[in-house]
């Protein structure tokens, strides 16, 4: 399983001097950048048979407070994804999911502050 984070501090600390309901324009902007990263990783990933693309995806994180992306399929038992990203003794690293997240750390955070500050703007009025 693979997880992105990104560096989101100066939002975070904005977002302590706000009332809960920031939440929905975090999770909005959170499943934005889910879903470019997803593509983003399917367009890398080397396809022989397409089975590795097709276990790109995201998910709802348990406690429900954002999404992560994940690169396997269900039910496979060789964690294909992370040889390929890491390599191993047999086989050289094909990197495709950690490019795919961190061409993504920059806009996310952008979008973020954007869309904050139009909400900031929208509450204030």
């Amino acid at each position: 399983m693979f997880t992105a984070s990104i560096d989101a501090s100066e939002a975070i600390s904005m977002l302590d001097r706000l009332a809960q309901s920031a939440d929905f324009v975090t999770r909005e902007v959170a499943l934005d950048t889910a879903k470019r990263i997803v593509a983003e990783a399917e367009r890398r990933v080397a396809r022989a048979t397409g089975q590795t693309e097709s276990g790109i995806h995201w998910e709802m994180t348990r406690d429900g407070m954002g999404y992560v992306v994940l690169g396997y399929r269900a039910h496979v038992q060789a964690p294909v994804d992370k040889y390929l990203e890491f390599g191993t003794r047999y086989m050289y690293a094909e990197p495709f999911f950690f490019a795919s997240a961190e061409l993504e750390e920059g806009p996310h955070l952008r979008r973020l502050i954007d869309r904050m500050q139009a909400w900031l703007d929208e509450v204030g009025r």
